[in-house]
């Protein structure tokens, strides 16, 4: 057996601590005894943080999202992102779709003998648009005009609405037709 060399003195792991202001000594190493093989770092491994800890990185990134999302700096799509239109480029589009139904208000009802129409207005948009004021089967049929000869018409049952047509500078009025016990009803609004 050969005889032992005298080494540095032996300092119990988790003892070393560099001292503020001093530079760490690195680490050389000159040999393979066991001594110096102990005192040796492991090889850094070659694979990223994202390969060794996937799970670690997935639950950063979930975190951050819910972060943004919390803290308002990413937003889920709100009311605000509806399409808002204007008089002629309201033409056939779904009230419910724009900024329209916000300040939408009842200007005209149906004269029948069953008042089941009525028309919406947006003043902000300058369109109008049909709805049935009562549980209309299905089949039935809400037409939307102005008095510049726009036309449509959206079927449907329930209290369903018709699509927008342009109210500005001109007048709109909507018809609603449906069946109750055999016959053909019809109401129409006033115009405005």
């Amino acid at each position: 057996m050969p005889p032992e060399v005298p080494g540095p003195p032996r300092i119990p792991a988790g003892h070393l601590r560099p001292r503020p202001g001093l530079a760490t000594p690195a680490l050389a190493v000159t040999g393979t005894s066991p001594a110096t093989a102990a005192a040796t770092p492991p090889a850094p491994d070659p694979r990223s943080d994202v390969e060794r800890h996937p799970m670690k990185h997935l639950a950063t990134v979930l975190l951050g999202i819910g972060a943004l999302l919390a803290g308002g700096l990413v937003a889920a799509p709100s009311a605000s992102a509806a399409t808002h239109c204007l008089g002629s480029s309201c033409n056939g589009l779904n009230p419910g779709k724009t900024t329209c139904a916000a300040d939408a208000r009842t200007v005209a009802e149906g004269a029948g003998p069953v008042t089941a129409m009525e028309l919406r207005y947006s003043p902000s948009c300058r369109a109008a648009w049909g709805r049935f004021r009562i549980g209309a089967p299905s089949g039935s049929k809400i037409v939307i005009k102005n008095s510049r000869g726009k036309q449509y018409t959206t079927y449907g049952r329930g209290h369903f609405y018709s699509v927008m047509v342009s109210d500005r500078n001109v007048k709109a009025w909507a018809c609603g037709t449906w069946k109750a016990r055999g016959s053909d009803n019809v109401d129409c609004t006033g115009s405005y």
